[in-house]
């Protein structure tokens, strides 16, 4: 490793709003950027981590790139995974210096550069991909890297045989469920797997609107329900709420349903119906909760929950609510207090 720049070496060009470019030195060449321009001659024969002045008068700092940088600005068509799943799977699948790895699934080969990274030296990568053009852009990715020893490219089709005596597989496809019989002729004993694939899970859930930030949520929430509770779900109302995309609500939706432990979940029905009522005045779901409490016995809350769900979703409505078929109409301030024109959907 030099300690001055050459041609043909990736610099991590960092400016002082914290924009970063990964950038290849190659002679005669300039790069461009919202702060200034570049000329790659005047970065060659430069000491790593020295400061630059752009055309325009900027600072920028001339950086060794970490593999991170690399992973994270390969030129990509498909997804990559971020460093603290990458981190993650690495500790999971137990790699280290002379292990023998299988990708299923190059993409854009951002995670064969930390496969590779965390088997050298002594051991190696076997990539495979089904489709040529994705092998070429994962190679050629690689390549600029400075990954060029320790990894093989192959094209292979779905179930179709695998490097044998390896001791980790990674699957990053949309249905690993498919490969499973030839992962398993595979792998040495005790050996590992693990897949990911966060666009199969996005479709799984697109119904349920924001599917993205819940399909990350999810692994997230999976990946410290392992990490912190062996793969076990808590019953704790401390524990749940620690947990990636999980509030108040959920957590006690998951108590009272998989455990049978009291709980009342404030969703956008339960709030309204407190209010309509006049059960609990407020705008705030742990403020109503804690009313609730105080009127049910313990025993009912979860029977109070899913009533006020289904009455809010199907009869107190929040448009339109369908006050004259409301068995409750009679007990009901908002119904009492209402313009005889039209009706006020918001609590009082």
């Amino acid at each position: 490793m030099t300690e001055t720049i050459r041609a043909g070496d990736q610099v991590l060009l960092a400016l002082e709003d914290g924009k970063t470019f990964l950038i290849r030195i190659d002679r005669g060449k300039r790069h461009s950027s919202h702060r200034g321009t570049v000329d790659h001659d005047n970065v060659i024969g430069r000491d790593w981590g020295t400061t630059l002045t752009l055309n325009t008068g900027a600072a920028a700092f001339l950086l060794r790139p970490r593999w991170i940088d690399k992973m994270m600005k390969v030129h990509r068509r498909t997804n990559i995974m971020y460093p603290k799943d990458v981190a993650f799977l690495l500790a999971d699948l137990d790699l280290g210096p002379g292990s023998r790895v299988i990708e299923i699934g190059s993409g854009s080969g951002a995670m064969t550069q930390a496969l590779v990274g965390a088997v050298l030296p002594g051991g190696a990568v076997f990539s495979y991909d089904r489709r040529e053009d994705f092998l070429e852009l994962a190679e050629r990715n690689c390549r600029l890297a400075g990954v060029r020893t320790g990894v093989e490219f192959r094209a292979r089709g779905a179930g179709e045989e695998l490097e044998p005596d390896v001791d980790a597989v990674f699957c990053d496809i949309p249905e690993p469920w498919v490969e499973l019989q030839v992962i398993g002729e595979a792998l040495r004993g005790s050996g590992r797997f693990a897949a990911a694939d966060s666009e199969e899970l996005e479709r799984s859930i697109h119904s349920t609107g924001f599917f993205r930030q819940k399909a990350k949520s999810l692994k997230n929430c999976c990946t410290r329900l392992v990490q912190e509770h062996g793969g076990e779900v808590p019953t704790s109302m401390e524990a749940l709420t620690a947990l990636p995309g999980v509030g108040r609500k959920t957590a006690n939706v998951i108590r009272a349903v998989a455990f049978g432990l009291p709980g009342i979940a404030v969703d956008t029905h339960c709030k309204r119906l407190s209010n309509r009522l006049e059960l609990a005045v407020s705008t705030d779901p742990a403020r109503i909760e804690a009313c609730l409490a105080r009127l049910y016995p313990e025993s009912r809350w979860a029977d109070v929950s899913r009533l006020f769900i289904w009455h809010g979703r199907y009869t107190c409505k929040a448009r339109r609510p369908l006050c004259e078929q409301c068995s409750l109409a009679d007990l009901c301030p908002f119904y009492h207090a209402r313009d005889t024109e039209s009706i006020s959907c918001r609590p009082k």
